[in-house]
């Protein structure tokens, strides 16, 4: 049996468990549900021509920074609901403001993604724990939850607990706060700590403390 499943398979498997299009699309946004794509079209692209991707990621982190972590789909991609969303079609398309951590700037690009599908196996996890009464979907615990936190991340969370008791009209956007959290870490960081967190990834542990997780004694806790 494939690791993947198609756009069309998963969205059968979810509505027989009452999980609808939305659910799917916000496991892959918090990074539970995996998801990954043939070939994809890209607006930066100049001229515009289909991108045909590896069967799995490049394992040179050069290679990974200029183009990508292809054929994975990055969270980022689903941090909106998506443009176009054709599920038997397997094509998926999102407007993309995102940080790129290679050419150290801020990028926009318009991305069409083709023959979409998604992993089999966190999707069964996922459709497992769904609460027969309330239909809602109890996340299991994914990888990176039973791993250990780094200098990096602890001061990251560290950070977002500061603002969080920060009042509303003080906050600007993400990248405000992205800005702010670098100034923070310059502060708080000693020089075996590491540089901060790239936009994107940091981007990714401020969605997760806003989703309630927290670190305790260097564990991952979610306190909601």
């Amino acid at each position: 049996m494939s690791e993947w499943v198609s756009s069309r398979d998963a969205l059968r498997l979810a509505n027989e468990k009452g999980v609808d299009r939305e659910d799917l699309i916000e496991w892959a946004r918090l990074g539970d549900l995996r998801a990954r794509a043939v070939s994809g079209v890209f607006s930066s692209d100049d001229p515009p021509e289909v991108r045909l991707f590896p069967e799995t990621p490049y394992a040179d982190e050069t290679k990974r920074l200029v183009l990508g972590p292809w054929p994975e789909i990055p969270t980022d991609f689903w941090a909106q609901a998506p443009k176009k969303a054709t599920w038997n079609a397997g094509t998926f398309a999102s407007a993309l403001t995102y940080w790129d951590d290679y050419y150290d700037k801020e990028k926009f690009d318009f991305i069409e993604l083709r023959d979409v599908s998604f992993n089999r196996r966190e999707l069964e996890a996922l459709l497992l724990g769904v609460n027969k009464h309330s239909n809602m979907p109890e996340m299991p615990r994914k990888r990176w939850q039973h791993k250990r936190s780094t200098r990096q991340q602890f001061i990251a969370m560290k950070f977002m607990d500061v603002i969080t008791a920060t009042p509303p009209n003080e906050l600007g956007g993400k990248t405000d706060r992205y800005e702010k959290y670098c100034k923070w870490h310059s502060k708080q960081a000693t020089p075996q700590d590491g540089k901060p967190l790239g936009r994107t990834t940091f981007n990714v542990y401020a969605d997760r403390h806003e989703d309630g997780w927290r670190l305790l004694g260097g564990k991952w806790v979610h306190k909601p």
